[in-house]
């Protein structure tokens, strides 16, 4: 005898409402793993473009998301170095035209949101004039003599220890230029405030670099300056931290006897 109560079919029915949601999941599921994977560099078919604007790969490791770039100006000018123009211009940035977002020498990547980051052209670009009465021109893949690449880092770690970086203060910011921009896009966020996390390799730097020995017995320095010539990573982070504990450890005994 039928249930009563229980239309024909209800189970065919549950078995076609759990397969949608599977397959809802499913979709999802590869959706999110296609966003979260996403990596598009900026790329031109010209040269000269690519050069100036085009990925080298900084962006993936060292970029700065680009709507908290793009109003960092606005609203913290009051860390821009003293110099000439308006917003990265005071830094030395080179502007093609007034219409331009980004300076010369700004590179951007999808990873999965856009970053922006320096490539070649930031160094390796100048404005000259050919006599005095001309109109400047740019000149690409020369030696820049206007751009502070210390002054642009100096900047932004200035941005990021001020305490008004926050998204109540940058949200508000970047829907003055988006005003499609949600906090809904964002899904999570760290902050990191240590501006020696990556340093800037000066030439000369293997004859300037610390020593792991300080003169303070049983105490040496290992930090990622001493990681040379290889590009800072926690691999190489690691092998630092392995050889200063090989060091203190062959110490032990010279330790001991100062003990004593």
């Amino acid at each position: 005898m039928r249930s009563a109560g229980r239309p024909r079919g209800w189970k065919r029915g549950v078995l076609f409402v759990v397969a949608a949601l599977v397959v809802v999941a499913a979709l999802a599921a590869i959706y999110g793993v296609i966003f979260f994977k996403r990596d598009v560099p900026e790329t031109y078919e010209n040269v000269d473009d690519h050069f100036k604007y085009g990925s080298i790969g900084a962006e993936a490791r060292a970029g700065v998301p680009y709507w908290i770039w793009l109003v960092l100006p606005d609203v913290f000018a009051e860390h821009l170095p003293d110099g000439v123009g308006e917003g990265y211009e005071r830094m030395g940035f080179i502007y093609e035209s007034e219409d331009r977002i980004r300076p010369v020498g700004t590179s951007l990547r999808e990873k999965p949101i856009p970053l922006v980051g320096l490539n070649c052209a930031a160094c390796h670009t100048a404005v000259v004039r050919d006599s005095p009465d001309a109109a400047p021109r740019i000149v690409l893949a020369t030696a820049g003599h206007q751009f502070d690449i210390q002054e642009y880092f100096d900047f932004l770690f200035d941005c990021a220890r001020d305490q008004r970086f926050d998204a109540d203060t940058l949200i508000p910011a970047i829907r003055k230029v988006n005003p499609d921009f949600s906090r809904d896009w964002i899904v999570q966020s760290w902050l990191f405030q240590e501006p020696a996390a990556q340093p800037v390799v000066l030439p000369d730097h293997r004859d300037r670099m610390p020593p792991y020995s300080t003169p303070v017995p049983g105490l040496l320095l290992a930090n990622t300056t001493q990681v040379y010539p290889d590009d800072r990573g926690t691999n190489y982070a690691i092998r630092e931290a392995d050889e200063a504990v090989a060091e203190l450890l062959a110490r032990q005994p010279e330790l001991a006897g100062a003990a004593v």
